[in-house]
């Protein structure tokens, strides 16, 4: 039963985030340019604080199964301790795309995040522009 409920929120922070990102781009007129690249210390930040100031809470950014499993509910951005390399602190990655506002939706079969992890055992989950989350395997299976 956990792993189903986890599924699900996991599967609801998907939703949340893509709905922030649809409104981020009525707002800004193109997709997030995150001045850092990925797996850069600052990277993750970057997205957190960026979506902060939409409503998006940090815990939003992390798959529960994951953050079970890291033992780490709690702990926030900059609460590793001194000298360790900081554990990645957002669980879906999003698509680095151009900042040309039609380029997020130019390719239906393009996902906007993807999960960090093979966390619910069918692939990690990903969210596409229409708003539907599929795990890899689903996704290859459809042949899409």
């Amino acid at each position: 039963i956990r792993a189903r409920v986890e599924r699900a929120n996991c599967t609801s922070n998907l939703r949340n985030l893509h709905a922030a990102l649809q409104s981020y781009m009525i707002q800004q007129g193109s997709w997030p340019q995150c001045p850092h690249k990925i797996g850069d210390d600052n990277f993750d930040v970057w997205w957190v604080n960026e979506f902060d100031k939409m409503g998006v809470a940090e815990k939003q950014w992390k798959c529960p199964t994951l953050t079970r499993a890291q033992g780490n509910s709690d702990a926030g951005l900059g609460e590793q301790a001194k000298g360790q390399k900081p554990k990645k602190q957002i669980h879906y990655i999003p698509t680095p795309f151009d900042s040309n506002p039609a380029t997020p939706r130019r390719w239906p079969t393009q996902p906007w995040l993807m999960e960090i992890g093979n966390l619910h055992g069918d692939g990690p989950l990903m969210i596409f522009p229409d708003g539907a989350v599929i795990s890899l395997n689903q996704f290859q299976r459809q042949g899409r």
